[in-house]
């Protein structure tokens, strides 16, 4: 009768699977002002398979009016669907990340005439503009299917034989492919070929590639420049080793404390899906104790984190039970109010203490927008569970349509989404500590963070708009619903939806809850980054790997482990490589923040309890690489 949501933070096939990229930054400023690249697509129609190439005109020129310009233009309405046009936005965040060029110098449009919609082309895409604004000549007779990640890193797709059987058919000689996908499903004869040997026989080298430098040095001849960088220590100072076992040991009464809530539990009030709930609690306290006694005390923050999170649920939970059956709906509705007023209280006086922060170092800026994040995503759930709880009342009041098990439902999703509420605000405020240390920001670094925020807001949007498509849309069929009626059941069942919808929404707040219009302005990007890190799993879930959910929408397994594995691997050399580049612009003040987020994300993927920690990792990797080129950029001044 209930439905629990245990979940950390999270979370087709196409006819033509190619989307288009639009790039931005380049290094040196180039008179060039068009580049054709040849993006490959495929089609199955009945028992037939094929594939086709298609130019895409990629051009840029001078910006006279400033701000950001990104044009797609169309042969006819709707040609160009959004799932290619996120794409394009996304390729330009990755551009600026990689080269960091002022996207507002430059007046980007791209035009095609096929009608097509998808992200396999994000990879390629995003190397012509790069050849485009660096001056650099893109061959004729190359081409490359892949999506692009936030980071850089290409993505797995579909049919690729397919692709470069039509590619051999437009003269194309050399093509990438995502890295891990050499084997690929063949669509009509339902059996796995090696397509680089496909390739070899049309004549076509093909290669894997892993991220975009790679694509771009395969299909260009040419390696990208990069930011210095070293080496990292991961042994992290001493003081910062002393605090998070001081934090351990504050978080490991808190679980105790909710343990003995538990342990006073009848069976009634413990039923079998919270004992699930409490199971993995305790699995993750298992894990906190051995990496508490091997010495690795942010990896034991971070799994007892976790217990908690799962404890003070259960805890939570058993005491909704009680209420219930003592007070029926209005008994379990009212403890749950009386639970969300507490903690709506404990996050107002959370950000009384964050209010006044001020950014003076690159240190300081990296802690503010992990807070900003996370601040972001609290006030989004907290605002979820007072609407879950409305509609729980609501629908109790309603005698002529009673649905028990949907109003009690309603009431535990809400203990959910205000147990992580109360909990990312504590992570905010322990973020608080990073706070004063490093070298002192340049002044000129406040255009390139305004610039960033606008650029990101824009990727967020549209990659949002994507995942609408690619999954809301779908949820509104499948359950023959609205969309606005099918998006709030998203909202419900889905964190990493909630929490990119929700820290877009809350991120335009920020200058009132920050006393500071900079910390303001870099609190926002931290959300931005949220948002984008989220939407982006979404894709990945739904498009690249596939997810298998249970009845209450909880990630139980993945339909390409491989794929998976290749994309966090590449994920986590791509984030090493930012904290090195990063260590070296800010002579190490940025390093322990960044090496313990690091951290967090390889406990999430090495220490998985579910399937959703594996997930939250990809994310975790991503906004730790995003973090990290931000600072770097910050002390750099560009």
């Amino acid at each position: 009768m209930i439905a629990l949501v245990s979940r950390s933070i999270k979370r087709s096939q196409w006819l033509l699977c190619c989307s288009v990229a639009v790039i931005l930054f380049g290094a040196p400023e180039s008179n060039a002002s068009e580049v054709v690249v040849r993006a490959a697509g495929y089609y199955k129609a009945g028992g037939t398979c094929g594939g086709a190439t298609n130019p895409v005109h990629i051009q840029s020129e001078p910006n006279p009016q400033g701000g950001i310009q990104v044009g797609f233009f169309e042969a006819s309405a709707g040609a160009i669907g959004q799932m290619s046009k996120a794409s394009g936005w996304l390729a330009a965040l990755v551009s600026t990340d990689l080269l960091g060029e002022d996207l507002t110098k430059h007046r980007i449009s791209f035009s095609r005439t096929d009608r097509v919609d998808g992200p396999s082309a994000g990879g390629l895409m995003t190397s012509g503009l790069v050849a485009l604004l660096r001056g650099e000549a893109f061959p004729a007779d190359v081409s490359m299917t892949g999506t692009i990640n936030p980071d850089g890193t290409i993505g797995p797709v579909g049919g690729i034989a397919h692709k470069i059987m039509g590619a051999a058919d437009s003269g194309i000689k050399r093509f990438a492919i995502p890295l891990g996908q050499r084997h690929d499903y063949n669509l009509c004869t339902e059996e796995v070929e090696d397509v680089v040997e496909i390739g070899r026989a049309l004549g076509i080298e093909v290669a894997e590639v892993g991220d975009i430098r790679e694509a771009y040095a395969f299909l260009t001849g040419n390696d990208l420049p990069s930011a210095p960088g070293r080496q990292i220590s991961e042994q992290l100072p001493e003081e910062v080793r002393a605090g998070f076992r001081a934090l351990y040991q504050i978080w490991l009464k808190r679980y105790l404390a909710a343990q003995s809530i538990v342990a006073g539990a009848s069976r009634r009030d413990f039923p079998k899906e919270l004992q699930s709930i409490w199971r993995h609690g305790e699995l993750f306290l298992e894990s906190a104790e051995r990496e508490f006694n091997t010495g690795h005390e942010p990896a034991a923050f971070n799994r007892i984190w976790m217990a908690v999170l799962h404890a003070e649920y259960t805890a939570r939970g058993v005491g909704a039970m009680q209420a219930l059956f003592a007070g029926g709906f209005p008994g379990l509705q009212a403890v749950v109010g009386n639970d969300m007023q507490l903690v709506r209280r404990e996050v107002d006086s959370g950000l009384a203490q964050l209010k006044d922060i001020h950014i003076t170092t690159v240190a300081d800026a990296g802690a503010v927008a992990t807070i900003g994040s996370l601040v972001a995503v609290t006030l989004t759930y907290l605002d979820q569970a007072a609407a879950e709880l409305a509609l729980s009342k609501k629908l109790s009041l309603d005698h002529a349509a009673l649905d028990p098990e949907e109003i009690v439902t309603l009431a535990f999703e809400a203990i959910s989404h205000i147990t992580f509420a109360q909990l990312l605000m504590d992570a905010a405020l322990l973020n608080k500590n990073w706070i004063g240390q490093g070298t002192k920001l340049w002044q000129k670094a406040a255009d390139p963070v305004v610039t960033a925020r606008s650029l990101f807001t824009s990727a967020a949007l549209s990659n949002l708009r994507y995942v609408d498509v690619l999954y809301t849309e779908r949820e509104a069929d499948k359950r023959q619903q609205d969309l606005q009626t099918a998006t709030d059941w998203v909202k419900r069942k889905d964190l990493s939806y909630l929490a990119a919808v929700g820290a877009l929404e809350k991120q335009y707040g920020f200058f009132d809850l920050f006393t500071d219009e900079y910390t303001a302005v870099v609190a926002q990007l931290g959300a931005l980054m949220s948002t984008l890190a989220n939407a982006s799993l979404l894709v990945a879930q739904h498009y690249s790997i596939g997810v298998e959910t249970d009845k209450l929408g909880r990630v139980i397994g993945f339909y390409s482990e491989d794929a998976l594995k290749h994309m966090l691997a590449l994920a986590e050399a791509t984030a090493i490589r930012a904290v090195g580049e990063a260590d070296a612009a800010t002579d190490g003040d940025s390093t322990p923040m960044l090496v313990v987020a690091l951290d967090a994300a390889r406990r999430n993927r090495d220490a998985a309890i579910t399937a959703q920690d594996t997930l939250t990792a990809l994310s975790l990797f991503w906004t730790t690489t995003l973090n990290a080129r931000m600072m770097t950029r910050l002390a750099r001044g560009i």
